[in-house]
């Protein structure tokens, strides 16, 4: 028997008894013999499953059929994995050097083709795009950044003291709030990094 990854859709999710809400099993995804997943993500839009598999192989299946559309095997370690908003893209994080090197794919999902290509800096273990696609933040304990996407640039939108746990854009895409260890979340400017507000979470 081959392992796999199950895909669950949940139906409905309302306030109410956990026992009382409901999910389905909607497809299987095969992978190849011994091979496990690491970490997965699905699109916006439910078309598409990406996983880091532990061969060190990205895959990329159809979620509605189920069908695997491609493998992504360069020989790198893989470190995160995400779809763009429209599902046009496809961003893969590599790990070249332990906690010092790495580098982001990012591939045009109708051709498989590399688009853009982000190799200067320490490497990246969560990512987001943009609700435009204009920009990617990614990040991890040593550091997080925003690029620009057409242009290549890169803005360092790391607290002073290292990384952030995540981030996550406006709906605009205008701003980037990363949610910091020290209790802060900071907003950024993601084309300068310039920081715009930053606001300690207190317990109530």
């Amino acid at each position: 028997m081959r392992p796999n990854l199950t895909v669950m859709f949940l139906l409905y999710c309302l306030a109410i008894p956990a026992w009382t809400q409901t999910a389905r099993q909607e497809r299987t995804l095969n992978l190849p013999a011994g091979a496990s997943v690491e970490e997965a993500t699905i699109s916006r839009a439910g078309n598409l499953v990406a996983a880091i598999c532990s061969d060190r192989a990205v895959r990329v299946w159809s979620a509605r059929s189920g069908e695997l559309l491609r493998t992504i095997a360069d020989n790198k370690e893989p470190s995160a994995v995400q779809f763009s908003y429209d599902e046009h893209l496809l961003a893969v994080a590599y790990e070249i050097v332990a906690y010092e090197k790495g580098e982001i794919k990012l591939f045009d999902v109708s051709s498989w083709e590399v688009r853009r290509d982000f190799a200067d800096g320490p490497p990246v273990y969560w990512m987001t795009f943009s609700p435009d696609g204009r920009h990617l933040a990614g990040g991890a304990d040593l550091g997080a950044y925003a690029w620009d996407i057409a242009a290549g640039k890169k803005a360092n939108i790391s607290p002073p003291f290292g990384g952030s746990a995540s981030s996550v854009f406006s709906p605009d895409g205008k701003w980037v709030a990363s949610a910091d260890p020290d209790g802060f979340v900071r907003v950024y400017d993601p084309n300068t990094g310039t920081l715009h507000t930053a606001t300690a979470l207190r317990a109530r």
